[in-house]
This record gives C-alpha cells, structure tokens and sequence, in this order.
C-alpha cells in the first residue's frame, strides 16, 4: 500500500425506536468541528505549513474518526446528522483550465459507522453520481471554494489546486459514541485526496484530533469498507501529524410522549418494589 499526497449496524437508543420519534422542532447543532484550517496555509509557511491532503493507491481510502458527544437530555439522547461536511482537492481552479470533475471521478460516496477497532465494517450511508462538477443525488452536494481569505490549495511543486466542499446530509439517528467515516471516489486508478490539517498550527478549532487518520480497504461503489487502522503522517510522507478534517451538524431528537409515560411507569414500579423489598 504506497501513500501518496499532494504538498506537502450504527447503535440508537432501542427504546426510542422501538416507539418511534417525536417530529419537535430542535435546534441544530455543530456538535463536530473541525474544519478547514486558516493559518499557515501553502508553502509560504515553510516549516509550518498546517494544510495536506492524503489518499493511498489503488482500492484503499483515507478518513478518521470523531466522536458524538452525549446531548445532555435524557428526553432527547439522540442525535439526528443534518449535515457532514469533508472537503477534498482535484483538478484546477483556473477558469480557464475548465477542469470538469466527472472527468476524474465518476461518483462520490460517505462511509459511517461505529469504531469498533480494526477489521471494522464501515457502511455506505450516501452515495452519488458527479456530472459535471454536480453530485446527482438530492442529498450530496458538491461545491468548489477557497480557503478564507481567497487561497487556493497549493502542491508541493507550487501549483494550484481546486478545494471542494462536500456536504452529506439527513443521514439519519445515531446515539452518542466513537465513529469513523470516509469519503472517496470511484475510479480507484485516481486518487482521491481527502483535506487534512496539522491541529496545531491550523488556527481554527479540531475537535477530536489526535493527530492521527485512518486507513481503509474497499472502493466508492463497494456497499462497505474495511477499517485498516490509524496513521501518523509524521514521517510517513510529511514531516508532522495530521488529521482529516470533517464537521457534523446534528439534532436532539427528542423521545415520544408515549416513551416518557412508559419510563414514568417503570420508574414508578421500580421505585414501589424497592420500598416493598425494604418494608
């Protein structure tokens, strides 16, 4: 498995949904944040430099981890993800170029679930074909940006190349825990680099970050992957650790009246055998 780089059943709370879900309205959340990197950017930060991009040869993938934290309400302990936002780099970001990105990958898709250690099976949970520089599906959307500040992603070798946002959303119920996550792109003869930043030195909040990513096996079109293990790019093909950067925005859904009259219930009865049991 050679490394390359540019520059440098998910678990829900049984009892709600054995009685399923209250529709209230709850605010959303950015309950995972560790976006992009705004500090030294490119190789005018010469040893400092915070932003890389990784992928592996061939049918591995790159991604990472984060973790869900609890809600902190008992009456709405699950989280429902909005939105999961990756980025990545491809092509470039002159106009002129016209750089299509169905001219390197054909489809686009988000692996998620439990960490359960290595050897891990990781579901495909999203899954779109890109035409043009448009992802098909209705909840996968694509769009090119630069840094803040109007930056480009620049290569080892000093060119530019495209930055691009992609957001996965309505992915579903998933209760508090560790999970890991990849984005990668099909064909598995182009590689597809998933951003990363150095926590340390990229200015901007990173959740989670450990300065580690991680490895899979599987291909954009396999209905899962296989979790390989972490990485430290810390002298395996750069000179500093990294993490992949991700953002998650999600909701507290809260349980249904006829779940909180039934925990009533068994409080109530547990509560009446203890004092029998003490009488």
């Amino acid at each position: 498995m050679k490394l390359f780089k540019f520059a440098g059943t998910i678990p829900v709370l049984a009892l709600a949904m054995s009685f399923g879900l209250s529709t209230d309205v709850q605010a959303s959340t950015l309950v995972v944040d560790r976006g992009l990197p705004d500090s030294n950017l490119n190789n005018a930060a010469g040893p400092n430099r915070s932003n890389v991009a990784w992928d592996f040869l061939g049918a591995y993938a790159s991604g990472d981890t984060f973790s869900l934290p609890s809600t902190g309400d008992v009456s709405a302990p699950v989280w429902r993800i909005e939105k999961l936002t990756t980025w990545f780099i491809a092509g470039s970001p002159n106009p002129l170029d016209n750089f299509q990105l169905d001219s390197r990958f054909s489809e686009i898709s988000l692996f998620l679930g439990s960490d359960n250690g290595t050897g891990s099976s990781v579901d495909r949970v999203a899954n779109s074909k890109i035409t043009g520089n448009t992802a098909g599906a209705a909840n996968v959307t694509i769009t090119p940006l630069t840094y803040n500040g109007g930056l480009d992603y620049q290569g080892s070798s000093g060119s530019d190349i495209q930055i691009w946002q992609v957001d996965f959303t309505n992915l579903g119920k998933f209760s508090a825990g560790d999970y890991l996550f990849s984005v990668t792109g099909s064909p598995d003869s182009e590689n597809f680099f998933n951003h990363a930043s150095n926590a340390a030195l990229g200015g901007v909040t990173a959740d989670g970050a450990d300065d580690k990513y991680a490895w899979f096996s599987g291909s954009a079109s396999d209905t899962s992957l296989t979790y390989g293990g972490i990485f430290d790019s810390n002298g395996n093909g750069w000179d500093k650790s990294s993490d992949i950067n991700i953002q998650v925005t999600a909701t507290p859904v809260p349980l249904p009246a006829a779940a909180w009259l039934l925990l009533t219930a068994f409080g109530g009865l547990g509560f009446a055998a203890r004092r029998r049991k003490s009488a």
